[in-house]
């Protein structure tokens, strides 16, 4: 799979221009003990929107990815990256994906 291709970067928060995140304070200690890599991007939330129109579920199609965070100093929620990935298409869920069926 290709990597990712970053479109915009974010490192600083508008409000106060920190740096810091919430996942980053919370995967310090990971990265410190080599559990994760230290170079890993961190993020708490992202949203992953398809450029193309699927045609067929599970055909790579290109997606734009926005990654949220918070800032660690002022509690600010902001987008800190926005990528170009290609990513498998989900099938719609549909009736028969659903746990509960009202009468």
């Amino acid at each position: 799979m290709p990597e990712p291709r970053i479109i915009a970067n974010f490192p600083d928060c508008p409000v106060c221009k920190s740096k810091v995140t919430i996942s980053e304070l919370a995967t310090a200690d990971l990265k410190a003990t080599g559990k994760i890599p230290k170079e890993t991007f961190t993020m708490l939330r992202q949203n992953v929107v398809p450029l193309e129109q699927p045609t067929l579920a599970g055909v790579m199609i290109p997606c734009i990815v926005t990654i949220f965070d918070v800032c660690a100093i002022c509690g600010t929620e902001r987008c800190t990256r926005a990528q170009i990935v290609m990513a498998p298409v989900q099938a719609p869920p549909g009736p028969h994906n659903y746990p509960f069926r009202p009468r």
